[in-house]
């Protein structure tokens, strides 16, 4: 199979080549551009420019097509965020847009008249508005109704605080339910780490509510036996839950990974460095041994020991 090679020193003379020309080619171009802009301004008619367009070789196009800023982004063979930008601009200036170099096409023109947007039409947006405030209204009253459960559970607990925590037992938190028309679903044992959200699992009401656990309401987790949260929406608020910890467990399988258990014994393999350099080096290890006494160091230790921790 014969192989036609060609050298570097050629290669680079044909890039320089084409260049100079485009090079040419643009400087052109924009010399036309800006002196089509000062005829334009003195009343060049749309005919006479697209018989001058066609004399020279260049693609005139007319398009009175009223166009979105999304619109001029895709426009066949030119669109892109830059150009739709320098048609507004245009528009809302000197109607005349400059030389612009696309991937494929180098473009210039003149812009029409901008239409600014106005309010939708009420027809294409009455349906969705209706649904909107329909939606509104249930979550209010479904929230109102929340509202009064969890304050009914504050008053079977005897919670006069604004900020304790309101406390009940199984059976009260039924009867008070029953009271108030709320049905009671009792979600069993749930594993933090296994909360994903995942909405698309959430077809069941149970699997609404680890959902909702899962984006709004961990904060029930860190309740305690028996408390009862304030109410939580899901995040389409089509759902308001007002949740009772049953209570915590150790989980029945503790699984470590290898880097995990080399963590935790890192981390007591330090604490029992600590507590060895003090056996040996610590003020009352030495003062017990050979009668030292440190009183700044064993001042600075008090001090230390004494100081509340931060978290």
């Amino acid at each position: 199979m014969p192989i036609i090679s060609e050298g570097f020193p050629e290669r680079s003379r044909k890039a320089n080549s084409r260049l100079a020309i485009e090079s040419r080619i643009h400087a052109a171009l924009v010399d036309y551009s800006l002196d089509l802009q000062k005829r334009l301004r003195t009343g060049l008619a749309a005919d006479a420019l697209a018989l001058e367009s066609a004399e020279l070789g260049l693609s005139y196009i007319r398009d009175d097509t009223a166009r979105t800023v999304g619109d001029w982004s895709s426009y066949p063979g030119v669109g892109d965020a830059t150009f739709a930008g320098s048609v507004l601009r245009a528009a809302r200036g000197d109607k005349f847009i400059p030389l612009y170099v696309g991937a494929a096409n180098i473009v210039f023109g003149r812009a029409g008249s901008i239409v600014e947007a106005g309010a939708p039409v009420f027809e294409e947006v009455a349906g969705r508005a209706l649904e909107e405030w329909q939606a509104d209204q249930a979550y209010e009253i479904a929230n109102g109704r929340a509202l009064a459960l969890y304050e009914a559970c504050k008053t079977k607990a005897q919670v006069t605080e604004p900020l304790a925590p309101v406390k009940l037992d199984e059976a009260g938190f039924k009867e008070v339910a029953t009271a108030q028309t709320a049905s009671v679903v009792s979600a069993g044992w749930i594993d933090e780490s296994k909360l994903t959200g995942n909405v698309t699992d959430a077809q069941s009401e149970l699997g609404r509510f680890t959902s909702a656990l899962a984006f709004t309401g961990r904060p029930v987790l860190r309740l305690t036996d028996g408390e009862v949260a304030s109410p939580f929406a899901n995040l389409t608020r089509d759902r308001i839950y007002v949740a009772r910890k049953l209570g915590q467990r150790d989980p029945p399988e503790v699984k470590l990974q290898p880097r995990e258990y080399q963590s935790l014994r890192d981390s007591a393999a330090s604490e029992r460095s600590s507590e060895v350099m003090d056996e040996l080096f610590g003020t009352a290890a030495l003062k017990a041994r050979y009668g030292f006494s440190f009183p700044s160091r064993e001042a600075a230790e008090k001090d230390a020991a004494n100081k509340p921790a931060s978290s």
